[in-house]
């Protein structure tokens, strides 16, 4: 038997991270059950009945370290979820054209703002590993291992009426072009 490494630091692996954060989960669905669940679809399975929301069907196929996963982006983990509590409960995007980020990080706002992109790198390269895609996650993990922004990973954000019947994403679609990945 083979030991999955993390793709992070070259680490054995053995934790799944969320495929969306589980306090967004539970911020707009509860706490799901077995009596009360919510359900899971992606392009090739609809309906999955989800009754916890630890439960794998939630969680990428990718595997990070302990230590990744939990202490070295744990501060890129909360900067998103403070981030995202704020933008739930401002309703931000619906009043305001852009957003400030020194209005939701008055202190150490760029410090802030790099642990939030860092989060979703986190969250890139599990997809990028889960989708075998053909994308240099070499360099990821080291923006990751070395706390700085990847130079060409842009975030944008959007607007969606509350409540919420559905979170997610999308399934990445990647095609080669001239030896170059878009996706």
């Amino acid at each position: 038997m083979t030991t999955e490494l993390c793709w992070i630091c070259g680490d054995p692996a053995s934790t799944g991270e969320h495929l969306s954060k589980r306090s967004d989960l539970r911020s707009l669905f509860g706490t799901p059950s077995q009596s009360d669940p919510i359900y899971f679809h992606t392009a090739k399975r609809r309906n999955k009945r989800v009754g916890s929301l630890d439960a794998k069907v939630l969680k990428s196929s990718s595997r990070l370290c302990n230590r990744c996963n939990s202490a070295r982006t744990q501060k890129h983990d909360r900067a998103w979820e403070h981030f995202s509590e704020t933008l739930r409960a401002r309703e931000y995007l619906l009043n305001y054209p852009y957003i400030r980020a020194n209005a939701i990080f008055p202190y150490a706002t760029r410090r802030a703002m790099l642990n939030l992109h860092l989060y979703w790198l986190k969250i890139l390269g599990c997809a990028v590993m889960e989708g075998s895609i053909a994308i240099d996650i070499e360099a990821i993990a080291n923006c990751i291992l070395n706390e700085r922004a990847h130079p060409n990973v842009y975030l944008a954000f959007g607007w969606m009426h509350l409540p919420v019947w559905m979170a997610g994403a999308s399934d990445v679609k990647a095609a080669m072009l001239e030896q170059k990945c878009a996706y």
